[in-house]
């Protein structure tokens, strides 16, 4: 993981007295500020704002940024308030690409900013996310399987003890958007093949899942915990994941197929050709599970792995 700062930009007052934009043309009079219909000195949107930027900068082009007295917001071609004003600031995030190339290719996210809380915004202005201090961004190619995509936590810290609340795990889309994976959780892991483990706060008990992102499947947020195994069984490159649920332990493979139900009281890897499970069945007896077919054999009394 690694912080990537948000590069906060104020939104900048106009001083000259025009400015030439391709639909409205933003004009001032009296020290407030509207709009001009195109080649026109008609008022498209008459001057009643302290400061504003362009139809189009930073949102949709039927959208323009506007301040009322301290406060930012959003209005339409009309003049009229579609996000009323309660930012003190628009910040802008730039996050990589999902499809970026070299060069690093960015594309850029508005978020608005108000009593020291960041919270992200479309290019209509709608807010996205919960209020949130602070972002940790994943580019999983420095993790996992070079699919250029772009994943972000946000989250709140307490600062009496140092705490964090994970408010969200988002996927970071090319276009600036953003895509919800999961709500609220309490921490985010990268495991192998492609693989994340969401940990949750469940009826008062940390639970895990998996999420997988190449084919965006995932499991229910349900196990205790949550391991991998991987092995090399040549040709091949395998992984399972063993889950854990009070104190009984299964098998999913990558697809989330449940290979061994979660009622075993041990599992563990036979690492000798052509790599097995010894998996111990409540009654103590034993069996193997053969990684290339997934096939499980009980074992008679006293056999010897």
């Amino acid at each position: 993981m690694k912080i990537i700062a948000l590069l906060l930009f104020l939104l900048s007052f106009y001083t000259s007295f025009a400015q030439t934009n391709t639909n409205y043309t933003i004009s001032e009079k009296k020290g407030k500020f509207g709009y001009l219909k195109p080649n026109s000195k008609k008022w498209a949107i008459k001057p009643q704002f302290d400061a504003v930027l362009a139809f189009g900068e930073r949102l949709d082009s039927n959208y323009a940024f506007a301040k009322k007295d301290t406060l930012w917001g959003v209005i339409d071609k009309t003049g009229k308030w579609v996000v009323t004003p309660t930012y003190e600031a628009i910040l802008e995030y730039e996050g990589y690409s999902k499809n970026y190339k070299k060069g690093n290719q960015f594309a850029k996210s508005l978020l608005g900013k108000r009593e020291n809380k960041n919270v992200f915004l479309n290019k209509k202005g709608d807010t996205l996310t919960p209020a949130f201090d602070n972002i940790t961004t994943f580019r999983d190619d420095e993790y996992l399987s070079n699919t250029k995509k772009v994943f972000f936590i946000i989250y709140n810290k307490n600062i009496i003890d140092n705490s964090y609340e994970y408010l969200g795990f988002y996927e970071y889309l090319g276009d600036g958007s953003l895509k919800k994976i999961y709500g609220e959780c309490t921490k985010v892991e990268f495991l192998a093949q492609d693989m994340i483990i969401i940990s949750k706060l469940v009826n008062g008990k940390i639970k895990k899942g998996l999420y997988n992102i190449v084919s965006e499947k995932s499991t229910l947020v349900e196990n205790d915990d949550i391991t991998g195994f991987t092995f090399t069984v040549f040709p091949f490159s395998l992984t399972s994941f063993k889950t854990i649920n009070n104190n009984l332990y299964g098998v999913l493979d990558k697809e989330f197929a449940n290979v061994l139900p979660t009622e075993y009281s041990y599992i563990d890897a036979f690492v000798y050709p052509p790599n097995q499970f010894i998996v111990t069945i409540k009654n103590k007896k034993k069996g193997l599970l053969n990684l290339l077919d997934n096939k499980f054999r009980p074992l008679v009394d006293n056999e010897v792995v």
